[in-house]
């Protein structure tokens, strides 16, 4: 068998060396060929970035012909010029007639002053959207409104004189833009300069009008203000993306900062690309191009963005090309490989059958279809709570109670529940039933305070109601109401509740990323698709080491 194996490995070491070197040879055919001269136009914000890029794909290409230049005040595209523009309140970007790819990721952001004497309450609570509505709607707002204390210091706002700035935080705080309560300065260094002369100012501008200095610097003039993203009035741990520009522009990209203040990067023509170095640009663009994005700022695509975009091309990927290569020049090693494989295959097969020493998944794992957030049922009219618990008070005052969509999909098929009984006490908080899959167990706690006045007795015998519907036939129980008109103001609805499933899926995959790969390795083909997708029923096919984790760090945080 070892025998066997040396071979094997002496055999692929040798197909993708090959490979790899008929790759070599025919991207560097491909460099020598990239022929004709193409125009680059780029706006002021993005004319570092833009720098970068045409040098660097300069480099790359044999010195291609590759020209950078501003663009006017309002630009206009020539046939197979590339225009650089960010954020989509952009007329070219609106323009439907408009070719355009979002080539990478642009922020806004709140910067505040290192010396800010509320610095230290800012970091613990952050600022969120219902906060940035009062400050630009009212007046003469105070710190002491934004961070829920008394200190009645006067908060002043200056903001970058940019579309695309102003509609960001309008969205963000969901204002008119034109009703902000701001002072709309011209550029960046008055932003800054405003800043740093009034210490309880707050100035909106973009990532990348803050210094890179500045982040380098433990003593920096300025300090990215924290968001509370999912408005729970505290900096949760995964919230905390601040103490370096790495680990904000990573955050950006992860979806820990607001959606609302992270923009797109448009490569926009008059007309899909038919220049040999147009498309050539645009494919480099979204491989090697992305790694230029975070020296400057920025936040690269995800990974089945740049696919889509290399596609929309018809550029084949890298590896593709590799293969497709080897496949001309060494189609012999792939037919001598496919029978060696085979061979292996076999033998490998018949001692697996006669020995089992490998570490075992729990039952079969089966790989399902990716879990996102468009796959939650959230029906108007509920009201769902952080627990993952949904209520709906009935006609007669009384309030009936279930568990969300999202949290059935989790955990997959659902095979016993654990109910409290009729008449019993509850508060919210408390856990108040479980939730079992084969032996593996999960405790809800309730959204609201009360008496049990009715179980759902349905669940005792077939408690898969809950994955088939979890918001009609599968309810839990109901509930006569202690203190409802209190306990529901804490509760979501609408956009609210869709605005912080988004964030739960951000710490699914931080969850995942920490606890799942550090209990087993061989979980992985379990629980994320190609590209980062979660999988459905992510739960279903893990250890009870897993399930305890998801319980203490993912349930119990939102109690």
């Amino acid at each position: 068998m070892k025998t066997i194996s040396y071979l094997l490995i002496g055999f692929f070491l040798t197909f993708f060396n090959l490979a790899g070197n008929g790759a070599e040879d025919e991207k560097a055919a491909s460099q020598a060929s990239v022929n004709g001269s193409l125009i680059i136009k780029s706006a002021p914000e993005l004319m570092d970035l833009a720098k970068s890029w045409t040098e660097e794909f300069r480099n790359s290409n044999n010195g291609a012909d590759i020209s950078l230049v501003p663009i006017g005040e309002q630009p206009t595209a020539v046939d197979q010029e590339i225009i650089l523009v960010a954020g989509t309140a952009q007329p070219l970007v609106k323009d439907p007639e408009m070719w355009k790819m979002v080539v990478g990721r642009d922020a806004v952001v709140p910067v505040i002053n290192s010396a800010n004497p509320f610095l230290s309450r800012i970091k613990e609570v952050g600022i969120n959207g219902e906060k940035f509505h009062a400050l630009f709607k009212g007046e003469n707002i105070t710190w002491g409104a934004l961070l829920g204390t008394e200190d009645d210091a006067p908060v002043s706002v200056v903001c970058l004189d940019d579309i695309h700035v102003k509609e960001s935080f309008a969205a963000f705080a969901r204002v008119e833009s034109e009703s902000m309560n701001s002072l709309l300065v011209a550029g960046a260094t008055e932003i800054l300069s405003a800043v740093n002369s009034d210490k309880l100012s707050i100035g909106l501008c973009r990532l990348t009008d803050v210094p890179a200095s500045n982040w380098e610097s433990t003593d920096g003039k300025f300090v990215i203000m924290p968001i509370d993203k999912n408005r729970n009035g505290k900096m949760d741990e995964f919230e905390k993306i601040y103490s370096s520009l790495a680990d904000f522009t990573r955050g950006i990209w992860i979806g820990k900062y607001p959606a609302a203040l992270s923009g797109n990067i448009y490569a926009v023509m008059n007309n899909a690309p038919e220049n040999e170095v147009a498309k050539s640009f645009l494919a480099w663009l979204n491989e090697d191009g992305q790694k230029v994005l975070g020296t400057v700022g920025f936040s690269e695509l995800l990974s089945r963005e740049k696919t889509n975009n290399l596609e929309s091309l018809n550029v084949p990927l890298p590896l593709e090309q590799a293969v497709e290569t080897a496949s001309g020049k060494y189609t012999w090693l792939i037919v001598l490989g496919i029978i060696v494989v085979s061979g292996v295959a076999l033998f490998g097969y018949g001692m697996y059958k006669q020995s089992r020493a490998l570490v075992q998944v729990e039952g079969n794992p089966v790989i399902h279809a990716a879990l996102t957030e468009e796959s939650i049922l959230a029906p108007a009219g509920l009201m769902y709570d952080k627990t993952h618990t949904w209520a709906f008070m009935e006609k007669d005052g009384n309030v009936r109670v279930g568990l969300d969509d999202f949290m059935q999909h989790i955990t997959g098929q659902i095979t016993r529940v654990v109910l409290k009984n009729e008449g019993e006490s509850i508060r919210k908080g408390e856990k108040f039933m479980s939730i079992i899959r084969d032996g593996k167990q999960l405790d809800i706690y309730s959204p609201i305070s009360g008496t049990i006045k009715q179980a759902n007795k349905l669940l005792a015998s077939n408690s898969s109601l809950i994955n088939e519907a979890p918001h009609a036939e599968g309810w839990v129980y109901m509930v006569e109401p202690r203190n409802w008109f209190r306990e529901s103001q804490f509760m979501l609805m609408g956009d609210r509740y869709k605005d912080w499933l988004t964030d739960e899926f951000t710490r699914l995959k931080d969850f995942i990323a920490a606890s799942v790969y550090r209990n087993a390795r061989v979980y992985e083909h379990v629980v994320l698709q190609d590209g980062g997708e979660i999988t459905d029923q992510v739960l279903a096919d893990l250890g009870p080491e897993v399930w305890e984790d998801f319980q203490t760090n993912f349930i119990d945080v939102n109690r």
